[in-house]
């Protein structure tokens, strides 16, 4: 095990505070994810895999990674247009969720395509 990749680390970190963030506010009244219930718990456990798979250092869990940070920017995107669409005002918490969800992206395409530097011989 090598040590977690700091940009998919506070991407992940983002992305599970975000659930508890204002995400709409309706008439004066915020409402956060996690008072939604379910759809919350699978964003955490999206960047807790996220966070834990990357400390494999794998080609493959990258791959895995980048699919889940696309999932949570594409519904990210999915709620802030649900949000432009109603007379619902966007709390912090839809950012922090698509900035967290961008930072595990590209924490993990980095890490993928990312060249070894090979050793020198002596």
């Amino acid at each position: 095990m090598k040590k977690i990749d700091p940009i998919i680390l506070i991407g992940g970190i983002l992305t599970i505070i975000s659930v508890f963030l204002p995400m709409l506010e309706i008439q004066g009244i915020s409402a956060t994810m996690m008072e939604s219930g379910g759809v919350a718990y699978f964003f955490i456990v999206l960047a807790v895999l996220s966070i834990l798979l990357s400390m494999l250092n794998k080609k493959w869990v990258y791959v895995i990674c980048i699919l889940f940070g696309l999932i949570i920017v594409l519904l990210a995107f999915n709620y802030i247009s649900d949000a432009n669409d109603s007379a619902a005002t966007k709390g912090m918490g839809l950012y922090a969720l698509l900035i967290g969800g961008i930072g595990i992206l590209i924490g993990s395409v980095i890490k993928l395509f990312k060249k070894k530097i090979p050793e020198s011989v002596s």
